[in-house]
């Protein structure tokens, strides 16, 4: 076990509660784990149990052995690779604030890794796929899930789940045909406790705005990867809907243009044309 790695990853990210540190107070970070978010529905599951109302929280991993994407999709998480996390979130405006979430948690990590880019010098930029990929240059570099958890009592609670590459994999698994990684596009990446901690500050940024749906959808527009008029294909359920895009409703939503008509989609994914 790589020991000395982790415990710089946990130096560098801050494993104090001094200002210099990033995310909320309380925070989780292991070594090994079968999946940050299963590991935060077990905590929240423990205050439920209590009748007890769970703080908001991050769990960050230094690998993880049962990575969980869209779709039930696998993650890759090899150790020492890439910044594992959970973050979770209580939802004082209950289903309302579920509306804005999604879209501030892509932006927040979009923003994070425009830092990281812009500090290594690079002419690379991170931009948002909808709805949950994280890109750089147009190859994927991570990618965020956001579930929601209903308690007995009090308001529920979000997951905000998220998987960033930081550097290509020494030995094991190789990343993802046309995935990339951080140090794919730096000359010098920084240490990955670095990377983590830059992510996590440029998303609590954007969960200040938690709620106000007008600013998570303007932020969303604004680092979307799409552009109107882009030819687009969207998995919705088990059928494909092709269209132009149109753009953003004021809800999120993806807006198509099919002729005269318009189609809004809530939930779905982009696919390639590849893709059946």
């Amino acid at each position: 076990m790589d020991g000395r790695g982790f415990r710089e990853f946990v130096a560098d990210f801050g494993s104090d509660r001094e200002p210099g540190g990033a995310g909320p107070a309380d925070r989780v970070v292991v070594s090994r784990i079968d999946s940050t978010n299963r590991l935060a529905r077990r905590v929240v599951a423990t205050y439920a149990a209590e009748e007890s109302a769970p703080p908001g929280f991050l769990v960050l991993a230094y690998e993880q052995t049962a990575g969980r994407g869209r779709q039930g999709r696998a993650w890759t998480s090899p150790r020492g690779c890439g910044v594992y996390a959970t973050r979770v979130l209580p939802l004082p405006g209950g289903v309302d604030d579920l509306q804005s979430l999604p879209l501030l948690a892509g932006a927040g990590l979009a923003r994070g890794l425009e830092v990281l880019l812009r500090r290594g010098a690079s002419d690379s930029r991170a931009r948002l796929k909808w709805p949950n990929d994280l890109l750089i240059d147009g190859r994927k570099a991570g990618g965020v899930l956001t579930e929601s958890l209903a308690l007995g009592t009090g308001p529920p609670v979000a997951l905000i789940g998220f998987g960033v590459n930081h550097l290509r994999p020494h030995e094991g698994p190789e990343l993802p045909p046309g995935a990339t990684c951080l140090g794919d596009h730096l000359d010098e990446p920084p240490p990955l406790g670095e990377v983590a901690r830059e992510l996590v500050a440029a998303l609590e940024a954007e969960l200040a705005y938690l709620g106000d749906l007008g600013h998570a959808v303007a932020a969303f527009r604004e680092l979307s990867v799409h552009r109107p008029g882009d030819p687009l294909r969207c998995r919705v359920g088990g059928e494909v809907v092709e269209g132009a895009l149109a753009g953003f409703d004021d809800r999120g939503h993806l807006v198509l243009r099919q002729g005269a008509d318009e189609v809004r989609i809530a939930a779905g994914e982009i696919v390639e044309e590849n893709e059946p």
